[in-house]
């Protein structure tokens, strides 16, 4: 059980690098996507 533990420790690591550069990668997304909408209200 030791080992599984260890191991289980070491991708959850990984993974939760791995989400916070899709999180990042999301982040600025959005952004870009929210400067567009202000662009769009004001050229209405």
């Amino acid at each position: 059980m030791k080992r599984t533990e260890r191991r289980e420790k070491k991708t959850g690591f990984l993974t939760q690098l791995a989400i916070g550069k899709q999180i990042n990668i999301y982040a600025d997304g959005y952004s870009k996507m929210q400067q567009r909408n202000e662009k769009k209200k004001e050229t209405r």
